[in-house]
């Protein structure tokens, strides 16, 4: 069963037609990236995956079955976390938080313990899992997520913008472990970072409200879909591909 299957899907927010048209199919280890403009419906994609933003038109299946059932198997990071950096908890609680279901009263138990060692290892901050959430670095904190996103070991992996705000250093690491994670699961990135992503995906995705271009990362595809050149950052190289 494929992970993501969307067929003909349009979204309206009021009289706003947000998305229109999409027809996209993601397969089993895919490292896919969504790029686009701001406002383009990049996160508004994401959400019709996850179950959370209803469609206007169209069909939407996560591993067969509608999102709302199929989100059990993914993984989810957000583009602007919801937490508070200052609250007293330690890394191993915040990643242990990913295992917690709401319509379940059971305590903690020794696999969920595994499961959240399994995923600090995997992300490379096992020896950080008893410090503070507060004190860690901006990419040091998004690895602490990716590995709470983890820790249900999830089929399909959804990352919104996962290294806005860091370093260009942690940036490759990150792309880094996305390439050697789709070996396990499904990959999906929304980024701007076009010169660098194009290293480690499988497939780009321009969106801005629909469709414009799927396939192989082509930077020169890519900037006829654009319009204009594309701006590479390659390790701290800059270039232009017209």
């Amino acid at each position: 069963m494929i992970p993501v299957m969307l067929r003909d899907v349009s979204v309206c927010f009021g009289a706003e037609r947000v998305l229109e048209d999409i027809n996209l199919s993601i397969g089993n280890h895919e490292f896919v990236a969504i790029i686009g403009p701001n406002g383009g419906g990049k996160t508004t994609l994401l959400n019709v995956i996850l179950g959370l933003v209803k469609t206007s038109g169209g069909i939407v299946r996560v591993f067969g079955k509608p999102p709302e059932e199929g989100r059990k198997f993914v993984g989810y990071l957000p583009q602007r976390p919801s937490f508070d950096p200052s609250f007293p908890i330690s890394v191993y609680e915040v990643v242990l938080m990913g295992r917690y279901r709401r319509w379940s009263l059971r305590k903690y138990t020794e696999e969920d313990m595994k499961a959240v060692e399994n995923a600090l290892h995997t992300v490379g901050m096992i020896d950080f899992k008893e410090k503070s959430i507060g004190i860690l670095s901006g990419g040091q904190i998004q690895r602490v997520l990716i590995a709470r996103a983890l820790v249900r070991s999830p089929k399909l992996l959804l990352l919104d913008e996962p290294t806005a705000s860091i370093d260009s250093e942690m940036q490759i690491f990150l792309y880094e472990l996305l390439r050697k994670l789709r070996e396990k699961m499904t990959v999906v990135i929304v980024t701007h970072d076009i010169g660098v992503v194009s290293d480690y995906v499988d497939r780009i995705v321009c969106l801005n409200r629909r469709i414009h271009y799927c396939g192989p990362p082509d930077l020169s595809e890519i900037a006829r879909t654009y319009g204009h050149p594309v701006k590479l950052i390659d390790h701290g190289a800059h270039a232009s591909v017209k």
